[in-house]
């Protein structure tokens, strides 16, 4: 992270590193280095360079602060953990049939179930935790096959569930993308910068390329 912050101050003008080099290497070894005082050194030195960069090195800037921003914003995001089994039955896939009362119906907003052949479907389960999200789905494959034994006992009903591929635990997140988030921030720092440079264009830091008149 320190490479990093100090790479950014080298952003800055080069009078103000000649005059504060020393000063700086030495606050950041004395201040842990944090995406909180990166983002402050990025947004220095694109304030400082803003009035002599041109159109290019803008929007470069305002691109890599807004990669950098969101990539720092993806950690506030919690992870979210999913868990899958994966269950086969003896007839054509048909949500209607499963034995879901009082077992698919508890948690509609974290529990899905999707077909993935005529015959199987996966039952997913999402979670903050891993440990949690795994050991609820087995809780509910175990009610739904007991309640299938059930019906088949008691009901006569000839459905049959096999579970191929049990629930274990995740390891590793679905969410957050950081990357994704990171893309998002580049192209909306890229969009502020041609935004910024419209602004300073309207305001006549920016004169507009004149027409050479034809040749004749």
């Amino acid at each position: 992270m320190k490479r990093v912050v100090r790479f950014l101050a080298s952003l800055y003008p080069a009078a103000w590193r000649r005059r504060y080099a020393a000063e700086f290497d030495a606050l950041l070894e004395d201040d842990p280095a944090s995406w909180r005082n990166l983002i402050n050194v990025l947004l220095g030195a694109f304030k400082m360079q803003l009035t002599n960069w041109n159109f290019v090195k803008i929007v470069m800037a305002t691109a890599v602060f807004g990669a950098l921003a969101g990539a720092a914003g993806s950690f506030a995001i919690p992870k979210v953990y999913r868990s899958t089994a994966v269950i086969r039955m003896n007839a054509p896939f048909d949500a209607t049939k499963l034995p879901a009362r009082g077992v698919l119906t508890h948690m509609p907003d974290r529990i899905q179930v999707k077909p993935i052949q005529a015959q199987a479907f996966t039952i997913q389960l999402d979670d903050r935790d891993p440990q949690i999200a795994t050991h609820t789905l087995q809780e509910v494959t175990a009610a739904l096959l007991a309640e299938n034994v059930g019906q088949r006992r008691y009901l006569g009903s000839s459905l049959l569930l096999e579970v191929v591929d049990p629930a274990i635990v995740p390891t590793g997140p679905i969410s957050p993308n950081r990357l994704a988030i990171a893309g998002w921030g580049l192209v909306a720092g890229i969009g502020t910068g041609v935004l910024l440079i419209a602004f300073r264009r309207s305001a006549g830091e920016f004169p507009r390329p004149r027409s050479t008149p034809d040749e004749t």
